[in-house]
């Protein structure tokens, strides 16, 4: 009914969809990326000229904490940090980042999906969610999220990861 166009962004070099209802009352976000939030690149093998997720992989493969950052040319927009543990089947979100001069861009949306992509079917949660704060309700209202908010699930490597175990 609205209409769309395909084109092509070229600075993040990322094919682009408008909505052409959107475009007529000018909305700013009428335009958006299409990202693959399943391709995920080492640091080392990042492209340096467009738009790319890049996944940093914990110290404690077993549970500890690694990250994914969302890199348009080589510059960190946002990241995510999390725990994975394969044996366990559990997951947990710590902590969200977007650099607020492009939150409400979708970033964190993308790096949500990334984060999802590597651990399907886990037993997903977070740490602490700050409900007075208007933004980020917003934000977790906006995710289909399939665990818990608010309370992480830690198994015990995460723990153990995070020297809270004594051995």
């Amino acid at each position: 009914m609205a209409g769309t166009q395909t084109g092509w962004a070229p600075g993040l070099r990322l094919a682009r969809q408008t909505c052409e209802a959107c475009w007529a009352l000018h909305d700013e976000r009428a335009s958006w990326c299409l990202v693959d939030p399943a391709v995920q690149h080492q640091a080392d093998t990042a492209p340096a000229y467009r738009l790319a997720l890049v996944r940093i992989p914990p110290d404690e493969p077993r549970g500890g904490i690694g990250q994914l950052q969302l890199q348009p040319d080589g510059d960190v927009r946002g990241d995510v940090d999390l725990a994975v543990c394969g044996p366990c089947r559990r997951a947990v979100l710590e902590q969200i980042r977007v650099d607020p001069a492009y939150r409400r861009h979708g970033y964190g949306r993308v790096l949500i999906a990334a984060a999802l992509t590597l651990a399907p079917g886990y037993d997903w949660s977070t740490t602490t969610v700050d409900w007075d704060d208007p933004v980020a309700r917003a934000f977790w209202a906006a995710i289909d999220w399939p665990g818990q908010l608010g309370t992480p699930a830690y198994c015990t490597d995460m723990q153990r990861a995070a020297d809270q175990l004594l051995d």
